[in-house]
């Protein structure tokens, strides 16, 4: 009676093998991927030289470790000029930016500095619509700026520390909906708030997977825009929908990818808190030691 049934112990076996690949493959991105911790740092073109000394010290990098890229008003206006007023957007490129890759699953995290439209949720979700991910980002200007023309070089150092190319049209929908969201929340005084409807608006989309009638469409807006305590007019229920439609036809599923990585985290985390598991785990862990022990003891 104190021997453990062989089927039982077939199964702790087993248990502990999945638990060891499934540690082996949480492993494996971080091993493989040489990328993260790269940092890449962009700077306005127009800075002058005490500013652009300033930037990098602030940042709390060495100019010589990193990589730096350049960003033009030109490019500013390329991005925003069918979106904002050129007296808008300037004649001068200061706007700049650290990014730094994370380990998958880390997500998009923003500081800003000097930055006084655009709020740090505005520009984590207008980066994931970029299909930009796991990174950290820091925003900043030497003096006070509105922060839109930010976002061109912060996708343009994402795109530098991967060796990947973002779509034209990747790059205007994610300021667009930078900018439309920017403008709502100034309309309704909560640029969080305006936030938080675009990212429950896009999560919604995804679940539907972009297949929603216009009239389907702009009823989700209304009644997620109620939900928040959000007033919107006409104009505002159409521009919404407009923008969201060109997010839907966007080549990424990055809705779907975050999920996904969450439900990952979330059932990995629950499997090794569980008790059972954690016994298991250190039974396993003991019989390897064992193993090698042995091992190392055979071959003097």
């Amino acid at each position: 009676m104190g021997k453990r049934p062989k089927g039982k112990a077939l199964r702790v076996v087993l248990i502990g093998l999945f638990i060891l690949a499934l540690l082996v493959t949480a492993l494996q991105p971080a091993l493989a991927d040489a990328t993260v911790g790269e940092t890449v740092v962009t700077l306005g073109k127009d800075l002058t030289p005490s500013q652009r000394e300033a930037v990098l010290q602030e940042m709390g990098v060495d100019p010589n470790a990193v990589t730096i890229v350049e960003v033009t008003n030109a490019e500013e206006h390329r991005y925003l000029g069918n979106i904002l007023p050129k007296s808008a957007i300037g004649r001068r490129a200061i706007s700049s930016a650290k990014i730094t890759l994370e380990q998958p699953g880390s997500g998009v995290n923003v500081e800003t500095h000097n930055i006084t439209w655009v709020s740090e949720s505005m520009y984590v979700n207008a980066l994931l619509t970029a299909g930009v991910k796991d990174a950290t980002v820091y925003v900043t200007a030497p003096i006070p700026v509105s922060g839109t023309a930010a976002l061109t070089g912060i996708v343009k150092a994402f795109e530098q520390a991967t060796n990947t190319s973002i779509s034209e049209e990747q790059k205007q929908v994610a300021n667009e909906e930078m900018v439309r969201t920017a403008q709502l929340g100034e309309k309704i005084g909560d640029p969080d708030k305006a936030a938080e409807l675009m990212l429950r608006l896009k999560e919604e989309l995804a679940k539907q997977g972009g297949q929603l009638s216009d009239e389907a469409l702009r009823q989700l807006i209304i009644n997620v825009a109620g939900d928040l305590n959000i007033q919107l007019s006409d104009q505002d229920v159409a521009q919404l929908a407009e923008l969201l439609r060109r997010i839907a036809s966007l080549p990424i599923d990055w809705a779907s990818v975050r999920d996904q990585v969450a439900l990952v985290r979330d059932n990995l985390d629950q499997i090794l808190n569980a008790e059972e598991t954690r016994s298991v785990l250190r039974a396993f862990l003991d019989f390897l030691v064992a193993l090698f022990d042995a091992v190392a003891r055979l071959f003097g």
